[in-house]
């Protein structure tokens, strides 16, 4: 698909062709129609001169001869061919090359005088056909020719001129048309990386706004205010789940700790299944409103990191310890491998619980007796963490949105309870590490997960 500024370009340089054209086939043939008229006018101003001649020696009774008329001369005629007949087609004077040329249009009115181009030869002639008169008697026909080669020549000159000069400036003004057009739309490419870079975690950020006055101010203004309408809205979201979580988070204590007396005190087993049962929900909804806070606390406009120097192996190994007794429930053995133990900059807390979602994540979808790889390397600068699991992998459907909020695996990976939050925080704490997150399916079964972040925090992800 072609972009406005090719389209305009193009659009451009058709007209101004479709002009040029338009303007050289004006000029070549107005400048081709000049110079044959004035062959004609010298060519009438030529047959007055041998009719003047003629009419001179009949009043001598004798007719001219051919010296007598070829010392006759008009300016601007050269290589001239004369040919007089009578009335009756007899040869007065004849001229061998205008005998083969016919004469055209029929009869001759006494007044009358025809010119027209004929080839004669491998020359084409500008030929004048009329009558002679003489003491107004019209009993002769005069044919006079003249070359057109210097009229040829000079509409070729011509020609050539404008098959160079046409082209040229059809360069010329597409490359013009190009960069005042590209001049034209840089505030607006300008406006489109700026938009890019907006997205639901820095509405804060705005479009620089042109100071020229014109339609493309107006559009940064009206984006300006479009985005400060959404920032407005995604606030009172965000302040909403997060007043909403808080307000949650202390009925849950309380319905849990009634469930949690109401079980021990009681002996009945169908009773202690329910409350059992009931403590599960109650926990499923505390984890819920814990991960909208921080999902709300993460795409707080201002910093929601605490960064200092942490040791990644070490959070590694926390993590995995914290997950022990969930893999060990279900005979899943956790297996780290740290290459090394190196330092990074980040934010401790948050770095932990998106590797205890991942291994979590890992757990929860891997095969019964299974293993889950977690493997810590240093690549150049960038700290690669990797957690592979034995499962049924991620169907190709799931795949491209696993890490977005709420979205929630195909029926091969459907196994345990979940809101579709937990991969949206790692990828929400590797964005703002600078790093970042990807899932692929392993060819022996299984899905792999790579976390990869930046050694040292990058200065572009401190707002």
């Amino acid at each position: 698909m072609f972009t406005i500024t090719t389209r305009i370009v193009l659009a451009y340089t058709l007209v101004f062709g479709v002009m040029l054209i338009g303007f050289a086939f004006i000029i070549y043939h107005s400048t081709e129609q000049s110079a044959i008229e004035k062959i004609d006018a010298r060519l009438e101003s030529h047959a007055d001169k041998v009719s003047t001649e003629i009419e001179e020696e009949m009043r001598n009774r004798e007719f001219p001869s051919v010296q007598d008329i070829s010392t006759l001369s008009t300016s601007g005629l050269h290589g001239i061919r004369l040919q007089i007949m009578d009335t009756a087609g007899r040869m007065l004077l004849p001229d061998s090359l205008l005998a083969a040329v016919p004469v055209a249009g029929g009869r001759l009115a006494p007044d009358q005088a025809r010119t027209v181009n004929a080839r004669i030869g491998d020359r084409e002639y500008r030929v004048r056909t009329g009558p002679v008169d003489v003491e107004n008697n019209h009993g002769m026909i005069m044919r006079i020719a003249a070359p057109l080669d210097e009229v040829r020549e000079d509409a070729e000159r011509l020609k050539l001129i404008f098959l160079t000069v046409i082209p040229l400036a059809l360069i010329a003004g597409a490359i013009a048309a190009f960069v005042i057009t590209r001049a034209g739309f840089r505030p607006v490419s300008s406006m489109v990386a700026s938009a890019n870079r907006i997205s639901a975690a820095n509405l804060d950020q705005r479009i620089a706004v042109p100071k020229t006055r014109d339609e493309v101010r107006h559009l940064a203004e009206t984006l300006n205010a479009m985005i400060e309408r959404i920032g407005s809205a995604f606030q009172q979201q965000r302040q909403f789940i997060a007043d909403a979580s808080h307000e949650i988070r202390t009925p849950l204590t309380i319905i849990k700790t009634e469930l949690e007396f109401g079980e021990r005190s009681n002996d009945i087993a169908e009773v202690k299944e329910s409350i059992g049962i009931a403590l599960g929900e109650v926990d499923r909804m505390a984890l819920l409103t814990q991960s909208l806070l921080l999902l709300v606390r993460l795409d707080s406009p201002h910093r929601p990191l605490n960064t200092a120097v942490v040791r990644l192996d070490e959070i590694v190994m926390r993590a995995v310890n914290r997950m022990q007794v969930l893999a060990q429930n279900r005979g899943i053995e956790l297996a780290p491998h740290i290459a090394e133990a190196f330092e990074a900059e980040g934010d401790e807390e948050k770095l932990e619980r998106a590797l205890i979602n991942l291994i979590d994540n890992a757990i929860k979808y891997s095969n019964d007796g299974g293993k889950v790889s977690i493997v810590l390397e240093n690549v150049g600068a960038v700290a690669r963490i990797t957690i592979t699991d034995n499962g049924p992998g991620i169907g190709a459907t799931s795949l491209p949105y696993i890490f977005e909020r709420f979205h929630r695996a195909d029926e091969s990976r459907a196994r345990g309870e979940g809101y579709g939050l937990g991969l949206a925080i790692v990828k929400r704490v590797a964005e703002l590490h600078g790093g970042s997150v990807r899932a692929r399916n392993v060819e022996t079964g299984g899905a792999c997960f790579t976390l990869e972040l930046p050694l040292r925090f990058p200065a572009s992800a401190i707002r």
